[in-house]
């Protein structure tokens, strides 16, 4: 993912004097001009780079809450959603604006990723219905006779086919979830795509639905997949809100 250009600001790993003039406001108003703001893994990981190299040598530039709201407000607009905000007094109280928006980035990543599995399963699914009646017909159409010479040929053919048959209705040859329905694994990530896409919009001191996108989540992936874009981000593939 190619970064936006920062202008005057070093994403190196400043020390003395270039920390302290460097603050999280100046990223984000750099992020907002020169991005499209919708864009939030540009936003997210442009802002983690920076925590990453700021935060541990100037604390105080990673604690500007107004700086972390505005960006939460900006970063997540394509998503057509509208997170909730930790407020100045959450963050009087101890509550992290910045945790709160790279927790956000986090289940923002988690939505897209399960959007585009269900639009490849949904397109895999469609793909089975076509093979499976093009395999009933062949095998169908295929009727080994004993008194044609080409009997044992039809005969190996039939039982191709029919071992082929076999395989598809038991998804065997699934890369993601072998042997558990197309049907099923689409259930399943409608179900797993709501709750995220409700996730974004949660008030931020919801533990429990965090709990529970955490374990639909291990349910479906698993814990150690990888959290990476699938080949096209997909539409909701009939998924409401």
């Amino acid at each position: 993912m190619a970064l936006p250009n920062l202008g005057g600001l070093s994403l190196g790993s400043p020390t003395g004097a270039d920390a302290e003039a460097l603050g999280i406001a100046d990223v984000i108003k750099n992020i907002l001009s020169n991005i499209d703001a919708g864009n939030f893994e540009l936003a997210c990981e442009t802002a983690r780079i920076w925590a990453n190299q700021i935060c541990h040598a100037n604390r105080e530039a990673c604690d500007d809450d107004d700086a972390w709201i505005k960006l939460t407000q900006s970063a997540f607009k394509h998503l057509k959603i509208t997170p909730k905000l930790l407020t100045k007094e959450d963050a009087a109280e101890g509550h992290s604006t910045m945790a709160w928006f790279f927790e956000l980035c986090n289940r923002a990543s988690r939505y897209k990723v399960a959007r585009g599995r269900l639009a490849d399963v949904t397109r895999r699914e469609e793909a089975y219905h076509r093979e499976w009646r093009e395999l009933r017909l062949n095998s169908a159409a295929l009727k080994p006779d004993p008194l044609k010479p080409n009997h044992i040929t039809d005969e190996k053919e039939a039982k191709r086919l029919k071992r082929q048959l076999r395989r598809l209705e038991h998804n065997m040859d699934d890369p993601y979830k072998p042997t558990v329905p197309l049907s099923v694994q689409q259930e399943d990530l409608r179900d797993l795509v709501r709750m995220l896409k409700r996730s974004l919009t949660a008030d931020p001191f919801d533990d429990k639905i965090l709990s529970d996108v955490n374990a639909a989540w291990e349910a479906y992936f698993g814990p150690d997949e990888p959290m990476e874009e699938e080949d096209g981000e997909g539409d909701d593939a009939g998924v409401d809100g």
